[in-house]
Parts: structure tokens; sequence; C-alpha cells
């Protein structure tokens, strides 16, 4: 006779990730049925105790890279999501304060970037305050894509960190030998506010969608 329980499910930004968890609660033995809901946070499973444990489907999450947790029952409904709540909205506000801070940031780059960003100066200050974004506001996404990758699968963590990751390591390089780029014929130029603002504007959608 089968069993079903709702895990929580936490990290997931896209339908890849989705995608990514219930294919691997529907690949665990034992398993009878898997359904994911991305707007929820929640996985759906329906499977056999003789074959498998609820903390082994929660391991199976986990081994995504995603975090998942079950709660026993005693609770009542309204409180698991009155808590769950709480949660996104916690989670939200978070996102709302480092998009906002990274759109005045990355504002002031790209200010920087029409004024003087041929000045080696100005092209350090900038590197600077692009690593702060993404050591912060965007730590979230690259620990999201790393995830990913280590366990053979992308999302939209990876796009994101692909993108910012080419355009700041280039003017990385830009800043610390602009020479080797003119003497073969390449503008120095930089593009560290489009990694700032790109970041600003996904945890800015992360945010609202949070908030729905």
């Amino acid at each position: 006779m089968s069993e079903s329980v709702t895990i929580t499910v936490d990290g997931m930004t896209c339908a890849a990730c989705q995608s990514h968890v219930q294919r691997a609660l529907e690949q665990t033995p034992g398993v009878e049925k898997a359904a994911v809901n991305l707007m929820t946070g929640q996985a759906m499973v329906a499977f056999d105790p003789k074959a498998v444990q609820v903390p082994a489907l929660v391991e199976a999450i986990r081994d995504t890279g995603y975090e998942a947790t079950f709660t026993p029952p005693g609770r009542s409904a309204f409180e698991e999501q009155e808590e769950r709540e709480r949660a996104q909205s916690e989670e939200a506000r978070e996102l709302g304060i480092k998009a906002i801070l990274s759109l005045a940031l990355g504002g002031i780059v790209m200010a920087l970037s029409m004024g003087a960003m041929e000045n080696s100066s100005v092209r350090w200050i900038s590197l600077a305050i692009t690593v702060f974004v993404m050591a912060w506001p965007g730590r979230k996404i690259y620990a999201g894509a790393w995830t990913a990758a280590r366990h053979g699968s992308s999302d939209m963590n990876a796009l994101v960190a692909l993108g910012t990751g080419a355009a700041f390591l280039y003017s990385v390089a830009v800043t610390l030998a602009p020479g080797y780029f003119e003497r073969h014929g390449v503008m120095p130029q930089v593009y560290y506010e489009a990694a700032v603002l790109i970041l600003a504007f996904v945890a800015h959608g992360s945010g609202t969608a949070q908030r729905q």
C-alpha cells in the first residue's frame, strides 16, 4: 500500500529546477509518482514505504543541489502555510534590498563608464563594486549554478552566472592589461555595469515572484 508525503523544496528558481528535482524523485526506487510545484516550492510524492522511506526522498532532493525539509504530521495545514508564507516574505524582502542596492551600484558603474572608464582608477573602482555585488546579491545565483554544474545539469542560475562571469572576467583582463588589447587593435572596454545590472534585474525579478 502506497503512502504520500509533501516535502518543502527551497532554492528552485525556474522550470528547469522543477524538472530536475521531479526527475530525481521519479528515478528513486520505490517512488510511484512525483509532482513538483515551482510556485509553492513543494514536492508531492507517492511511494512504497517498503521500498523507500521519507528521509531517502529528502536526501534525493538534496543530492540535486536544493534544500528539502519534511514536517511530520501534527501541524495543521494552516500553520504550515503560514510559516511558508512568512519565510517567502522574508526572502522577498531580502531580495528587494539586494535588488535596490545592486541597481544603485549599477547606476554608479554605468555613470563612471560613460564618463571616464578609460581612467585606470575608475576601472579599479568599478571592479571593486562588481566584486561586492557578485559576492553578496549574486552569491546565491553563483552557488546555485555551481551546484547544478556539479550534478551535471543547468538552470537559470547557470545562464546568469555564465553571462555575468564572462563579462566580469573579460573586464578584469582589460583592467589588468589594457595595453595588450590596444596592441592587438582591440578597444580596451570593460563591461562591469552589465554584470551588476543583470544581477540586479534577476534579484528584482526573483523578489517580485516571491511576493506574488
